[in-house]
This record gives C-alpha cells, sequence and structure tokens, in this order.
C-alpha cells in the first residue's frame, strides 16, 4: 500500500510539473494549408481566392539585376469569377515592410500591384500608375517568409489607378484589409 501511494505521489507531482499552457505554440491561423489572398474592395464584392474556389500561387526569381536583386517575388489570385489580384514585389529579401508607389514612367523600380474584377479583361488597376511619381500609395508587409517550407504570409493594402484611354479620366480602386498565406512557392 505504501508503494502504491507513493506512486501515486509521483504521478501527481509530475503531472503538476508540467508545461504551462502558455508555453504552447501559437497555432497556425491557417491550419487548412489552402493558399489564400483576400482583401477589401472599395465600391466593389470582397475578393475571395481561397485554395479550393480559386487559384492563388507565388513565384521567386532569383536576380542578379540591381534593379530587383536579390529576388523578384510574384503573388497572384484569381478567384473562380475571374477577379485578379497580383503583388509584384521588387528587391525582394524575406520578411519586412514593401512599399508600393506611384511609378507611371518605371523610373523608380518600385514594387506593384494590380486589381481586376474582370480578370485579363480588365480594367486594371495599377499602384503604380497613381499620380505624383514616388508618392507611397500603398504597402506590402511579408510577416513570416520560410523558403524551406516554401510560404510566404503578410497583409497588403493600396490604392490602383486604370490606365484610361486618351483624353479620358482615370478611375481609382483602393484595397484594404489584405490578407495573404501562399504556400508551395515556386523558386527560379
Amino acid at each position: 500500500m505504501k508503494t502504491f501511494c507513493t506512486l501515486c505521489l509521483s504521478v501527481l507531482f509530475l503531472v503538476g510539473c508540467g508545461k504551462k499552457d502558455s508555453d504552447s505554440p501559437t497555432p497556425d491561423p491557417n491550419p487548412t494549408g489552402n493558399s489564400f489572398i483576400k482583401a477589401t474592395v472599395a465600391g466593389s464584392p470582397a475578393f475571395d481566392a481561397t485554395g479550393d474556389i480559386g487559384v492563388v500561387n507565388g513565384t521567386r526569381l532569383s536576380s542578379s539585376d540591381p534593379e530587383d536583386a536579390p529576388a523578384r517575388l510574384v503573388l497572384r489570385g484569381t478567384m473562380s469569377q475571374g477577379s485578379i489580384i497580383i503583388i509584384t514585389l521588387i528587391k525582394f529579401n524575406g520578411a519586412g515592410t514593401y512599399l508600393l508607389k506611384a511609378d507611371y514612367d518605371a523610373t523608380i523600380g518600385t514594387s506593384l500591384a494590380s486589381y481586376s474584377e474582370n480578370g485579363l479583361g480588365g480594367p486594371f488597376y495599377y499602384s503604380q500608375y497613381m499620380p505624383n511619381a514616388g508618392t507611397t500609395v500603398g504597402q506590402v508587409v511579408v510577416t513570416s517568409y520560410d523558403a524551406a517550407a516554401k510560404r510566404i504570409q503578410g497583409t497588403f493594402s493600396f490604392t490602383g489607378s486604370t490606365l484610361p484611354p486618351s483624353g479620358q479620366t482615370a478611375t481609382t480602386k483602393q484595397l484594404t484589409n489584405g490578407t495573404f498565406d501562399v504556400h508551395d512557392l515556386i523558386f527560379f
């Protein structure tokens, strides 16, 4: 009986010395593994391209070109009805903030983003087509980048403008609350 009591007390002591709840790892906010790109679009339905209902992919291109070295990263999400978001990060170097600037003349080599409600049929709203070259019109924050796991996560927001036919006024769209979690990045 004495041995049994000692055993029970030992088990209780060991259980009481276990890890605290606060020591457990933060759960993955996207445990299903579906890649996604989502955003709120002013004046339009919300954008939600998630693996099973849309196409989401990412490509990292290594580069020695001083304009975009060490790499260029392209994320693309397409919803089943055709809406599309494309984010291109110039001089991609992992987690951090990438500013999207107006650069209509392509003189400053900025990261850029675009959106279209009608897929490749347009119109496209481009961050770089906003007026006043060099003005920040949005940002992409890469919160997590794991090259070994081929996964990138983050947030974004931007205002984009159309490239109107000569003599017509451009229209703009504002995208906010953007989030992405892209798995299986392709490396070149």
